[in-house]
């Protein structure tokens, strides 16, 4: 008998706050609708978030995964958020989720004098629950096709990483990357989302996919202040 093996359709890349596995968020993770060839990568967001997110997608790229979707173990999205994303075949989709701290604002971003920015709860009312372009979107819920980063190796430094343990290599590339550009810090999410869009491709959010964003807050006399969960995620 004579085994045929198939590369993982989609990678699953879960990215956990800290060294602290929460059991809720797990349940929600692996109870996702998804195909049956799926494979699930997991990396913790210390110290690095942007090296995390490049070995995760080095991991996925070694085993030949057709789609790669990124999800912050903080960000709890619909259980059907895979097929919903899958379903329009785009290069760059994301679902939508809100920052935890400062306004609160959803994490999707546009220009504002040639800096993204991100939309108001107001500016994206006009829009109702459809499929929208957006300058960058954050990385907690997004679902990308492996042809992107075929693409965006030449661009990109690579470098080797060695496992503790099998001692093997793994050839990873700097898709994920924070740069200071005129003074101002642009997260790893901002400068992929420009490296993507420089390539020609154009990023989606579907505004109907509403996700948590797990926080916690305290509430004080005068208002509230928000504070990190006691747990250690991060976001």
């Amino acid at each position: 008998m004579s085994w045929e093996r198939r590369n993982p359709y989609l990678a699953i890349c879960l990215l956990i706050g800290g060294d602290v596995v929460y059991k809720d968020m797990l349940r929600v993770a692996f109870g996702l609708q998804k195909p049956s060839n799926t494979l699930f990568l997991f990396e913790t967001k210390k110290p690095d978030v942007a090296l995390s997110r490049n070995i995760l997608a080095a991991q996925a790229i070694r085993d030949k995964c057709e789609w790669i979707f990124y999800l912050d173990m903080d960000v709890i999205p619909p259980l059907n958020v895979v097929p919903r994303l899958l379903q329009y075949n785009l290069p760059v989709v994301s679902g939508l989720y809100w920052r935890r701290y400062d306004t609160l604002d959803p994490c999707i971003y546009r220009l504002k004098d040639g800096i993204p920015v991100t939309y108001t709860a107001e500016e994206l009312a006009p829009y109702g629950a459809g499929l929208i372009e957006v300058e960058a979107s954050g990385a907690g819920c997004l679902l990308i096709h492996s042809s992107v980063f075929e693409k965006l190796k030449p661009a990109v430094e690579e470098f080797d990483l060695l496992d503790p343990i099998t001692k093997a290599k793994l050839l990873c590339w700097k898709f994920w990357e924070y740069i200071v550009h005129s003074n101002v810090n642009l997260s790893e999410d901002i400068v992929m989302a420009s490296r993507i869009k420089g390539l020609g491709y154009k990023i989606h959010c579907d505004l109907s996919i509403r996700c948590g964003h797990l926080t916690n807050v305290m509430v004080k006399e005068g208002g509230f202040k928000q504070t990190p969960l006691t747990t250690g995620v991060e976001g």
